[in-house]
């Protein structure tokens, strides 16, 4: 499970526990039954739970105005790469969450 989230994880911007970003507790199960480990989502939810993660939120309810699925995909895979080279070159890596504040 942790290597499967190895390159799914992000920073809880409240402080709390890191956030499995872009995989869905469906995805996360596939994957695990592809290595040969029989999980359901919610099996899922409390694997991440125990390993101190907060799964991803529905998108349906994070739902970005005008902002498509595919766009939003692109905008991850395009942040995943930056991190990946930030990674590789030893350079440090910040994960920044903003919210609006009412």
């Amino acid at each position: 499970m942790e290597a499967l989230l190895a390159s799914e994880t992000a920073g809880d911007p409240m402080g709390r526990r890191p956030m499995a970003k872009s995989s869905s507790l469906r995805h996360l199960s596939a994957a695990l039954k592809k290595k040969g480990h029989a999980a359901s989502p919610p099996t899922v939810s409390k694997l991440l739970r125990k390993l101190k993660y907060s799964p991803k939120v529905n998108a349906r309810r994070t739902e970005v105005r005008g902002a498509s699925a595919a766009q939003r995909q692109e905008q991850f895979a395009h942040i995943n790469e930056q991190r990946e080279d930030f990674h590789s070159a030893g350079d440090p890596i910040i994960s920044v969450d903003t919210k609006k504040k009412k």
